[in-house]
């Protein structure tokens, strides 16, 4: 198979130049047309120029993302944008506060008259060589992305796990949790975890989810012992909640906490309390046998490219499905 792919790139090669497909770095002109690009490969996804600025080109970012776009006869057909992202190294990881910036692949599109020919991975090597060596990658891939991941050594990411979307369903028990909803995420304090988190500071947060354009998102403190211990990220659907995003500033998600959240949105009248996250002993351990058969998983791995094995191990992240890019 890994005979087959390499065969397969070096045909591409041959193509793209036989083409004559130019490669070059993204300019701010280009935006509606690469806005177009990722409508015809996205049409669910209902980009707009406001949604791709704000993903990639944001003052958050502080210039620091890389894109690069295919071109062919004057019209883009291929897209690579790299938006980097801080992973918090803090409790047993490091000290805390600190933090490593990595390079997220936050898009890749190609023309569906242009596709398997390789030119994603031409902008990905272009990206990649512009960053220099020493620079540390990570990803959010689907199916295919991940045998790219598996058999391209000029890609050469590992694949560290994958998500999985679960329920979680209230209990009629005594809650060592309180939550009150808030307007905002203000007055985040600094998160001392075990685990590798993405971004866990007001900034990141701020941009993330209050600055989006295309979803609304809703916040609530959580409490214990009239202590504020963490907060909770959530989305509203009908009867439905799903909790995009729960960071705790000392302690871990429990299999408490996730129940006494269900409780708190039964009794406002949410039925159903969904979930996704990057399958882990941590998510295993807090899950009740019950609602193991609920478990299903979802075509979305975590790849990452770095000289630091620890980033490879499935257990030293704590990852939902807010945290996909």
């Amino acid at each position: 198979e890994e005979f087959h792919f390499q065969h397969l790139l070096n045909r591409n090669i041959e193509w793209l130049q036989k083409m004559n497909i130019q490669t070059r770095k993204f300019q701010q002109e280009d935006s509606e047309r690469v806005v177009s690009l990722l409508s015809e490969c996205f049409p669910d996804n209902k980009i707009t120029t406001e949604s791709f600025i704000w993903k990639h080109l944001s003052k958050y970012h502080q210039n620091k993302t890389i894109c690069r776009v295919a071109t062919h006869e004057g019209r883009i057909v291929a897209l690579a944008c790299f938006n980097p992202i801080y992973v918090y190294k803090d409790g047993k990881m490091g000290a805390l506060g600190k933090s490593k910036l990595f390079y997220s692949c936050a898009v890749q599109a190609t023309a569906p008259d242009y596709r398997r020919k390789g030119l994603v991975t031409r902008l990905t090597q272009e990206v990649e060589e512009e960053l220099g060596e020493g620079t540390d990658y990570l990803g959010f891939s689907n199916e295919y992305g991940v045998q790219i991941d598996k058999y391209s050594k000029k890609i050469n990411y590992h694949i560290v796990g994958q998500y999985f979307k679960t329920i979680v369903l209230p209990l009629i028990k005594k809650d060592n949790y309180s939550f009150i909803r808030e307007n905002s995420l203000e007055d985040i304090q600094n998160i001392n975890s075990s685990f590798f988190q993405i971004g866990a500071d007001t900034a990141y947060l701020q941009w993330r989810f209050e600055d989006n354009p295309k979803q609304d998102f809703f916040y609530l403190a959580i409490y214990k012992n009239a202590k504020r211990i963490g907060f909770v990220v959530y989305q509203e659907k009908r009867f439905t909640i799903r909790l995009v995003q729960i960071d705790l500033y000392d302690t871990e998600v429990s299999i408490d906490l996730l129940i006494s959240m269900a409780n708190y949105f039964f009794k406002h009248f949410y039925k159903i309390i969904n979930y996704e996250y990057l399958d882990n002993l941590l998510w295993r351990k807090n899950q009740y046998l019950y609602t193991t058969f609920l478990k299903k998983p979802m075509q979305v791995y975590l790849t990452v490219k770095s000289a630091d094995v620890t980033y490879g191990d499935p257990d030293n992240w704590l990852l939902m499905g807010g945290d996909i890019q």
